[in-house]
Formats: structure tokens, C-alpha cells, sequence
């Protein structure tokens, strides 16, 4: 398998009504049992998420999720029926399953309305054709704007077939092309530099330097990468200063410091956050600081669970930075993973992390219902440049 971060991998979902055969598909495309089968339905309860390569696609995330009829009738389906809107923020294709034996397809209209809401492109699927004839134009009529193949997911039938309609039905860009490649042109010099203990296992990086070394390979420029500590040593054997300096956070006084005035200088943070959401805004929503008052309520959302496994900085000494601006206590919640509050108003600002492992579908459907509730929305790294007084400094590209 590819080493391609999930943030940046397509994400198929596949939608449909219980015991439809969404989970035997997605081990027919994956080639492997990937997501558990069983004849009595309601066997998928919670989203399962399933990176590989697919065939004449590329590196995608196949998502197997619970049945629509699954959200009906209780607390706890109501539940599911969040966590499938939840994965539908992060979708940018989706396969819906029809069986030709139904005769009501109401469930599969909703949904659809759903999904087309969100502009997510849709293929359809009509599962176990097996040794029968399926007449599809009922369904044809009645979705007439999506393309439709038949298959028998258990029998392995059509499945090539499925992959390359996923192939000519996704959407062409999905993610933004480059991460630095704005910034910088051929033959420059991009220093990178990061704190002593690096967040990530030996002799790895974490995800975002690696893209971020990639995408300034690809621009045919130079990077070097250096801890603080060798900082100033290697500024003074370098015979030009480097056109771009990127670190983390919680060094930015200190290489602010010590750089030259002529080199750019930025964080991780900044640049994921132009690459993943919109700028504009999450600089908007980290002036939203100054308004904080003691007994507000601030959400912390992180995308994945490293940041408490990782211990860092962001659940103790950034809440005691907000807390000393606001000049009292702060009630502070945190949500992991795809919790996600429904209800944002009682926050006076959301904090969110880089985002590493989410695409930016998810990143933007997050800040696309916190501007409708009118919560300011911004992430770790801005507030923290925000609140050293060096967001202008990292960021020239804003008018402010």
C-alpha cells in the first residue's frame, strides 16, 4: 500500500438501504474481507474506513457505512443517521445500492437529495444480478441523472466494471494541487525546521513535513531540514539566505528571532490551513481571541486521537494562553475523530488542529456549518502566532 496520507486519498462511500451488500462490495473492490459480513442485517453499525489503491484510480479510502434504514425510529438510529451525514462531509464519491426487488424507493430518493445537496457526484449500483435477469429501468427512471451498473457483489461479477465508473465518475481535483508551490519558485531554498523531540516514531517525519519536502521537490526547488537547536549554526554556513522558512508553532518567536528579515517565514499550521480550509476566515476566526471573556465556552476539535497519545501542547499550555487573554477561567470541551458538535452556538470559538489526516471536503464542511451558526472557526497554530503578535509576520499574503 502507498504511503499517501488519508487527508489527501479520494474518499468512495458506499450508501444503501441494510443487508444491501455495501460491506461485500467493498471487500470485492478491495480484494480482501476488509469489512465483516453476515446474513442477518445491520451487521455495520459505525463507519469503517479502508485506505488502498484501486485499481486505475489510485490511492482512495473506501468508507462501508450502516444501512439507511438504520437512522429511524430512535435515539441510538438517529445517531447512525449523524454519523452517515458526518461521513458524507468528507465524501467526494458516492455509491449508492439499489436492489431491483424493491418497489419503494423513497429511502434511496432521500438520500440521494442528500447527497446531491452537497454536490457529491453519485454512481449508482444494483446489487445481486447473480443468475437472473434485472431489469433496471424502474430505477433508471426514477434516478435518471446517475449512471448505473449492475453487479453481483458476492459472485465478484462487474466489479472491474464498478472501478472504472468510479474512475470516470469522480470528481478530476479533489484537493489542491500544491501546498508551497505558490510560495516559492525553482532553485529556491526552503529551510524547515523543527523542535528537538519530533511528534512522529524513529526515523519517520511527520506526515505534513514529509508532503511538504515532496511538494517543494516537485516545484524543483531545495529544501534542508534542521531541529532549533542547529538553527543558527546552519544560517551561518549557508552562503544566501533561504527564500522560505517554515517551523512549528511553539518555535516561532524563536526563529523570528534568529532568521533574516528578507526570508519569508511561516509555520505548518499556516500552510495546511491555506492548503485545507480558508485562510481568510480561520485568520478571522483567530482574532476572535480578543472577544473571549471569563466562563466563555471554546471547542477543541482534533482530527485523529496522536494529539492525547502525542501530549500535545494544544490541551495544556494553548488553553492557558487563551485563558490568560480572556483574564479568568475558559470551560474548554474537547472532540476527537468525527465527533463534531451539531448544535455550535454555545461556543464563543472552535479551535481545530492541522488536520492532517482529514481531506478538505471535511475540513470545509466543519467550517462551512460553523460560518452558518456564526462561530468563529480557526485552528491551533494561527492562534497561537495570533496571540505572540507574529500572524503578520508569518502571513504577508493578508491584508489586514
Amino acid at each position: 500500500m502507498s504511503m499517501t496520507p488519508s487527508g489527501n486519498r479520494l474518499h468512495v462511500a458506499l450508501f444503501g438501504r441494510k443487508n444491501i451488500g455495501k460491506s461485500t462490495l467493498l471487500n470485492a473492490l478491495a480484494g480482501v474481507n476488509a469489512s465483516a459480513v453476515a446474513d442477518s442485517p445491520g451487521t455495520t453499525r459505525e463507519p469503517l474506513f479502508y485506505p488502498m489503491e484501486l485499481d486505475s484510480v489510485g490511492p482512495v479510502v473506501l468508507i462501508d457505512t450502516a444501512g439507511f434504514e438504520d437512522h429511524e425510529h430512535s435515539e441510538l438510529g438517529e445517531l447512525r443517521g449523524q454519523r452517515l451525514l458526518e461521513v458524507m462531509d468528507q465524501t467526494d464519491l458516492a455509491l449508492l445500492m439499489f436492489m431491483d426487488t424493491n418497489e419503494d424507493y423513497s429511502l434511496e430518493k432521500r438520500w440521494y437529495k442528500e447527497l446531491t445537496s452537497r454536490h457529491i457526484p453519485v454512481l449508482g449500483i444494483i446489487n445481486r444480478i447473480d443468475d437472473r435477469y434485472v431489469d433496471a429501468e424502474p430505477i433508471r427512471v426514477q434516478f435518471d441523472e446517475i449512471p448505473l451498473v449492475k453487479i453481483s457483489a458476492s459472485n465478484r461479477v462487474n466489479i472491474n466494471r464498478v472501478r472504472q465508473s468510479i474512475r470516470r465518475t469522480a470528481p478530476l481535483e479533489f484537493e489542491r494541487a500544491t501546498i508551497v508551490g505558490d510560495l516559492i519558485k525553482p532553485r529556491d531554498l526552503v529551510l524547515l525546521v523543527t523542535p528537538e523531540e519530533l511528534k512522529a516514531p524513529r526515523f519517520r517525519l511527520p506526515n505534513i513535513h514529509g508532503q511538504i519536502v515532496r511538494d517543494i521537490l516537485d516545484q524543483g526547488a531545495s529544501s534542508l531540514c534542521v531541529t532549533e537547536k542547529e538553527l543558527v549554526h546552519t544560517l551561518g554556513y549557508l552562503n544566501r539566505a533561504p527564500d522560505l522558512i517554515i517551523t512549528d508553532p511553539e518555535l516561532l518567536e524563536a526563529v523570528c528571532a534568529a532568521v533574516p528579515a528578507s526570508s519569508m517565514v511561516t509555520t505548518f499550521s499556516l500552510l495546511l490551513a491555506r492548503h485545507k480550509g480558508n485562510l481568510e476566515l480561520l485568520i478571522k476566526g483567530a482574532k476572535a481571541v480578543d472577544a473571549l471573556k471569563p466562563g466563555d465556552r471554546v471547542l477543541i476539535a482534533e482530527a485523529c486521537k496522536a494529539h492525547e497519545s502525542q501530549g500535545e501542547s494544544v490541551r495544556g499550555l494553548l488553553p492557558e494562553q487563551l485563558q490568560r487573554k480572556a483574564g479568568g477561567d475558559l470551560l474548554i470541551d474537547v472532540v476527537s475523530g468525527l465527533d463534531f458538535p451539531v448544535d455550535l452556538t454555545p461556543y464563543k470559538m472552535i479551535l481545530h488542529c492541522n488536520a492532517c489526516s482529514f481531506s478538505r471536503k471535511q475540513l470545509m464542511a466543519r467550517m462551512a456549518k460553523s460560518e452558518a451558526q456564526h462561530v468563529p472557526f480557526t485552528n491551533y497554530g494561527l492562534v497561537s502566532a495570533y496571540l505572540k503578535g507574529l500572524l503578520e509576520r508569518t502571513c504577508p499574503e493578508v491584508v489586514y
